[in-house]
């Protein structure tokens, strides 16, 4: 029974393309380029480049764009796939379409920048900050974000991002937007409106606002602080979990994680919500161990 406690993305050539009409994503990139020619034409030849990357490559040591905006984008039947490996760097990543970046290693010094459908896939390696705009998404599994992970859930999109592994200073999850944090490191979580599914990792500091959801099983929340306001709501999931007079969370969280004396500071209309799950009795252990040891003898006399 829940228990509700609440508070009144071969190194590309640098060209500039015509704009087709009526493509939003060509007529940004276009901007983007005009900015840089004319940031060129008034600072020197010093000024940092740009590159169109159409068709599958590496980027390395070998085939880099150190202080150059990369532009990722798809030029067949098939996703442009980049992969950057140790020794690749870019100043910034700008993956439009259905473009997959898979970063095993490198580093990019300013900001991957994902519109569109495009992916972003970490494993390795560093940038300072990650942007996940309508449609797109990530998977970290690793690699280090020294800045911020944005999500922008314009023109109806939504922005989803799968966190494994990894470490972040800041996750921002505002309006239709969905994360998904089964481990890593985070400074700062902040919920706008958004969801956020929480099974483990690490938090210092949560945040909650507006009609933020955040649905919390496992992780842990590092002596920070759990902040709400208007009409967020946190669902914690667990054992033995109470919510004393003074806002003070107890208990044990699905994943074995103990909470003791982590305040609450509710606002507004924020509430908390404490799902408190029965323990498994043996007589459920024991039907379930006979169900799976009984599948296969039925498979197997049901076989001609």
């Amino acid at each position: 029974m829940a228990l509700i406690r609440s508070a009144a993305r071969s190194r590309a050539r640098r060209r500039l393309r015509p704009v087709p009409a009526m493509q939003s994503s060509s007529v940004l990139r276009a901007g983007i380029l005009g900015a840089l020619i004319l940031c060129a034409s008034l600072s020197g030849p010093e000024t940092a480049q740009a590159a169109t990357i159409s068709a599958s490559t590496i980027i390395s040591a070998e085939n880099s764009f150190p202080g150059e905006t990369v532009f990722v984008e798809r030029g067949g039947d098939s996703p442009t796939v980049v992969q950057m490996i140790d020794g690749g760097a870019a100043q910034q990543l700008q993956l439009y379409d259905d473009s997959i970046l898979n970063m095993q290693g490198g580093a990019v010094s300013h900001a991957v920048l994902a519109f569109g459908s495009s992916v972003v896939n970490v494993d390795a390696g560093s940038m300072f900050r990650l942007s996940l705009r309508q449609n797109a998404s990530s998977n970290l599994f690793g690699g280090r974000i020294e800045g911020e992970i944005s999500m922008v859930p314009y023109l109806g999109g939504i922005p989803t991002l799968k966190m494994f592994g990894g470490v972040a200073h800041d996750l921002s999850v505002p309006g239709s937007s969905v994360a998904s944090i089964h481990g890593g490191r985070l400074d700062w979580l902040r919920v706008n409106n958004g969801l956020v599914n929480m099974t483990g990792g690490s938090i210092l500091n949560m945040i909650l606002n507006g009609h933020a959801v955040v649905r919390w099983s496992g992780g842990e929340l590092r002596e920070g602080f759990l902040w709400m306001q208007g009409d967020a709501i946190l669902h914690v999931y667990g054992r033995g979990l109470y919510l004393d007079e003074d806002s003070q969370l107890f208990g044990t969280l699905l994943d074995g994680t103990v909470i003791e004396n982590e305040w609450v500071d509710l606002n507004d209309r924020s509430r908390v919500v404490l799902h408190n799950v029965p323990e498994p009795s043996s007589a459920s252990i024991a039907w379930t161990l006979f169900a799976l040891l009984l599948t296969p003898r039925l498979q197997a006399q049901s076989t001609p």
